[in-house]
């Protein structure tokens, strides 16, 4: 059971790489949803790095596969991310919340934007691309949507499992 929600997550991990390499370019400016980050962290903190980087690696291969003609370095950027996500859930967010999540997210994705502003501006002084850095319209909508879909995700995990449930102690064998 446990191979096929991996499984399953990498599956919904390639579908939302052909999401957002191929239609998210053509939706409206407040609909700037970009969900494989989100699912990243969701699934870092569910099933471990290795599933995560795994994960990583195949959403990258598609969305390097769709930047042929300048170079994005999607997968290098998605693996140090998962890094990044589990360096800071194992040393400092220890508590698996709903709110350890959100920060996740907010920290990987100026981590995201910056490495990928870092690589387009390489590439653009090198002559490898014939565009900028393109920013997402609005960081603050980018956001929210991270957040509608980390708790969507957090409700999702919390339903189907007990991963982020904390034990409880058995308050009646002390007084029996």
């Amino acid at each position: 059971m446990k191979y096929a929600i991996r499984i399953l997550f990498l599956i919904l991990a390639l579908a939302l790489a052909l999401f957002e390499v191929a239609l998210r370019p053509f939706l409206p400016a407040w609909l700037c949803v970009r969900p494989l980050l989100p699912l990243l962290v969701i699934i870092v903190l569910t099933t471990g790095r290795s599933w995560a980087v795994w994960t990583a690696v195949f959403a990258g291969l598609v969305m390097d596969a769709f930047s042929f003609p300048s170079p994005d370095l999607a997968m290098l950027r998605l693996v140090l991310s998962v890094m990044l996500i589990d360096a800071i859930s194992r040393h400092w967010l220890t508590n698996r919340s709903l709110f350890a999540m959100l920060l996740l997210t907010f920290l990987t994705r100026v981590f995201e934007r910056g490495s990928s502003a870092a690589v387009a501006t390489v590439g653009w002084w090198s002559g490898l691309s014939v565009y900028g850095w393109q920013a997402d319209p609005s960081f603050i909508a980018l956001f929210f949507w991270d957040a509608v879909l980390i708790f969507a995700g957090f409700l999702t995990v919390l339903s189907f499992s007990r991963q982020f449930l904390a034990p409880l102690r058995d308050e009646r064998a002390w007084y029996e």
